[in-house]
């Protein structure tokens, strides 16, 4: 456990297109499953300290990301970005001015301002408790098939937080499995056919990370019913290794999301077009919806930030002292 002057999570993205978040306050209980006494909360307002010591980076296999037959391809995407940035930049929304892809500025040519700036230090806590998730689904036959990328983070209960919709795979992408012929066509969901894979630390350039979970079933992970939340399980085999290299992080209960409108946070993690390295912006939370939890905000995320945490301004400050 440690000084409560280092930064806590305020919000977990759900939604780059909105530019929505949920706080945790109004269903994490229910989605934890646990008691609902102060204990959670006391709990989870605490984290793990990685150790100062040098810190171990393993060398991932080349079999990590699932590169053949991504139901969405990079390039695709990537045009699709270039064409929204040169023709169509950004959409009047009830939520404010923004772009499908989620930069929310532009310069004097119309063209969106992608302010994210790269984490550098990324071995280093509360980054390194940051994860990349690889998310996957095993096809007839027992292959896996990766569905993209996307963010999480562990906390104090050797549990990864992101989006549930990371977790369950979209009709777009069912059916594409299904017209590749990978699954039958009367296939329907099977949540054991999930997986994910965890890379904490991870350094695109050396292709290395400071601990990798190569394969975690659906059977590990839960999800709230009615928000995009969602849970993952971490194997109790690995929990030292990572209490002692990655650590965990604080969550702030908000007892009322009125209060942090207006205030600056800062949204960590792994875009898609980013080469699947760490980045960071920080920006303002303009609104709130008391009951369920959503805030949106003017900070630059888009596809891959899904289920990245939003910090309190304060992240790098925090970090010094």
């Amino acid at each position: 456990m440690y000084s409560s002057l280092l930064p806590r999570i305020l919000f977990v993205i759900i939604s780059t297109f909105t530019l929505e978040a949920f706080s945790m306050e109004p269903f994490l209980d229910k989605s934890l499953k646990i008691i609902k006494s102060g204990h959670l909360k006391q709990v989870l307002r605490s984290a793990i300290k990685p150790k100062e010591n040098q810190i171990p980076v393993k060398k991932i296999s080349t079999e990590f990301f699932i590169e053949s037959n991504k139901a969405f391809d990079l390039e695709e995407i990537e045009g699709k970005i270039k064409i929204y940035h040169e023709k169509k930049p950004f959409l009047e929304h009830s939520s404010g001015l923004f772009n499908h892809f989620g930069l929310i500025e532009q310069d004097k040519q119309g063209i969106p301002i992608d302010r994210r700036k790269k984490v550098e230090n990324f071995l280093k806590h509360p980054y390194s408790a940051i994860t990349l998730l690889e998310a996957c689904y095993k096809i007839d036959g027992g292959r896996l098939v990766s569905l993209g990328s996307a963010t999480g983070y562990r906390n104090s209960l050797n549990q990864i937080i992101t989006a549930k919709h990371v977790l369950i795979p979209s009709n777009k992408a069912l059916q594409f499995l299904k017209n590749k012929k990978f699954i039958s066509n009367n296939h329907v969901f099977e949540k054991e056919r999930i997986h994910i894979r965890a890379l904490f630390g991870y350094d695109a350039k050396n292709e290395t990370a400071i601990e990798r979970i190569w394969d975690i079933n659906g059977t590990h992970m839960f999800w709230d019913q009615d928000k995009d939340f969602g849970i993952i399980n971490l194997p109790s085999t690995q929990k030292e290794d990572l209490d002692n290299f990655v650590g965990s992080l604080k969550i702030d209960f908000i007892e009322d999301v009125n209060r942090i409108i207006d205030t600056k946070a800062t949204i960590v993690g792994y875009p898609g077009e980013k080469g699947k390295e760490l980045h960071s912006h920080t920006g303002e939370i303009f609104f709130a919806e008391p009951g369920n939890g959503v805030v949106r905000y003017r900070i630059d995320a888009t596809y891959g930030n899904s289920g990245s945490p939003g910090f309190k301004e304060n992240l790098i400050k925090s970090e010094k002292e």
